[in-house]
């Protein structure tokens, strides 16, 4: 992961001069002339996907003043991506796909590099026994698991877990290990945990949606998308306090340096947003947050996400394969680059909830004599013996960001998103993918709608 700094120093030696002076006069232009539109002042907190578009809407779109305050050295949020990783180019340490087409995402995403649907074509390894794509397409355990995870997004009735569910519509013993993580990439937390009736739409409706993979990494886009915007970005201030009772938003910082904004926007992630002032990295509100919305966050939650990539010297799936499911606590890997000539693969895996837990009260060393033990026992020695290098990134023990993404917690409500959402005093706005009320929860196009339409609410009270 690289600072905001170090960032822009190297894509701007990796972008002909022209080219990237033009992005810079043309930006400031824009910039100069729309900002004579307005004198209001607006306050973002949080340069995660979510803050930067709001800021760059407000900037660019309405030309009102604004500042981004973000407590950590980077911006992106939980987008953050490594370069040359063991020699291989780059790799997504946090978001790493992009759920259908429809949306600015994709938009910004293709208008700057290719993208690439991602197959289902995988491989799948239970005890020492490996399955293709194609054996599995005639296996009925498989069959019957496959039609229960695409009734889900379908699912009504009662509010129980997605656990119980599985058992409930008995889905063979042999595959639960892929229902499970299957789900639980799409949930952002294991299926002891989550509603089934409140996430059916949601998390669990993206298990049939088709994903792209980006030609260049998601740090890159962001950079070149919302360049206009960067100088606007304080970083390394961390808000403690936020004093909403007088005619202006009061913004306090960790060096009790106050500033003073017409409006904010709280872009934190609802992990931080749910903690107390006196917690690490909590938020003090003066008022303190209505009680609906301490409902909301509670009905909502955010779990440990951990992230590891392995480089490995040899293949042991189908050269057509994109992922492997493994019966194990890291259930699956996404096959992010293989270099065959130089015998190099790179894999990658997201582990959510319960077991991200567990790893999280793990050594770097300590997770890689896992991985050697899971994959002896379910795929074979050889696969064990193969890895080379890995790296572990522990989101639910960074600073500022503490977990992976939002779900629906069972016993939860279906209005604690919009609740959440909700303007106060229509001062402080909130945006992110955990106040998205159309379904997009979990993801980074969600997050930008929620700043779209934050941004359209601001405007409109200047009418």
């Amino acid at each position: 992961m690289q600072s905001r700094r170090t960032f822009i120093r190297n894509l701007a030696l990796a972008i002909p001069a022209y080219s990237f002076a033009g992005v810079l006069l043309s930006s400031c232009g824009t910039n100069e002339k729309q900002l004579k539109k307005s004198k209001l002042k607006i306050g973002v907190i949080g340069a995660g996907i979510s803050g930067l578009h709001a800021a760059w809407l407000l900037q660019n779109e309405y030309g009102y003043e604004v500042e981004i305050l973000e407590a950590s050295d980077k911006i992106g949020g939980r987008i953050q991506s490594v370069h040359d990783i063991f020699g291989m180019g780059s790799a997504e340490l946090g978001a790493n796909e992009i759920y259908g087409q429809n949306h600015d995402w994709y938009k910004a995403v293709q208008a700057q590099a290719i993208t690439k649907p991602v197959s289902n074509n995988s491989n799948f390894f239970s005890e020492g026994v490996g399955y293709s794509q194609a054996d599995m397409a005639q296996n009925s355990d498989y069959q019957s698991m496959e039609s229960r995870l695409e009734q889900m997004s379908q699912t009504v009735g009662s509010d129980i877990s997605v656990e119980m569910y599985m058992n409930q519509v008995q889905v063979p013993q042999k595959v639960q290990f892929i229902f499970k993580s299957k789900s639980e990439q799409m949930l952002g937390t294991s299926i002891d945990r989550a509603s089934i009736l409140y996430n059916s739409s949601e998390g669990l409706g993206k298990i049939i949606e088709t994903k792209y993979k980006s030609g260049i990494s998601f740090d890159e886009v962001i950079l070149r998308k919302y360049q206009s915007i960067l100088p606007n970005v304080l970083n390394n201030t961390q808000v403690t306090e936020i004093d909403y009772s007088g005619e202006k938003v009061k913004v306090t910082d960790h060096l009790q340096v106050a500033r003073e904004y017409d409006q904010i926007i709280v872009t934190v992630p609802l992990s931080v947003l749910k903690l107390t002032s006196s917690q690490a990295y909590g938020i003090k509100f003066h008022p303190s947050l209505p009680e609906s919305k301490l409902r909301a966050m509670d009905g909502l939650g955010m779990d440990s996400g951990v992230r590891i990539i392995v480089q490995t010297n040899k293949s042991f799936w189908n050269n057509e394969s994109e992922s492997l499911f493994v019966n194990g606590k890291i259930g699956k890997y996404d096959i992010v680059k293989s270099d065959i000539q130089n015998n190099r693969y790179l894999l990658a895996a997201t582990v959510h909830g319960e077991n991200a837990d567990i790893l999280n009260n793990m050594s770097e060393s300590e997770i890689l004599r896992l991985i050697q033990a899971e994959w002896k026992e379910q795929i074979g020695e050889e696969a064990s013996k193969s890895i080379l290098k890995h790296q572990v990134v522990y989101w639910g023990k960074t600073p500022f960001i503490q977990g992976s993404f939002s779900y629906h917690k069972v016993g939860g409500s279906n209005n604690s998103r919009a609740e959440l959402a909700k303007t106060i005093e229509n001062k402080v706005f909130f945006a992110g993918e955990a106040c998205n009320t159309s379904n997009n929860s979990g993801t980074i196009h969600g997050a930008i709608e929620t700043a779209i339409e934050t941004v359209k609410s601001i405007h409109r009270l200047q009418s």
